[in-house]
């Protein structure tokens, strides 16, 4: 898995990128350019993501405790 840090550059030969599901909360912008085998490089593919902040009072459902004796 990919390990993501502001402002460097991820070099890689595979086609494609696992991101780490351990990002927090903010606005990431991810940029892609891809090299062929003469070195020309593309034009960048931008894509900028919002990960929302955990909402307050979120609770997991509760599970039902059998009554004793039944």
């Amino acid at each position: 898995m990919a390990i993501f840090k502001p402002g460097q550059t991820l070099v890689t030969k595979e086609p494609v990128v696992d991101v780490d599901a351990g990002l927090g909360p903010g606005t990431l912008r991810f940029q892609l350019v891809v090299v062929n085998e003469r070195g020309v490089e593309s034009l960048p593919a931008v894509l900028t993501i919002e990960i929302p902040k955990p909402t307050r009072g979120v609770r997991q459902p509760r599970r039902r405790q059998p009554k004793p004796g039944g």
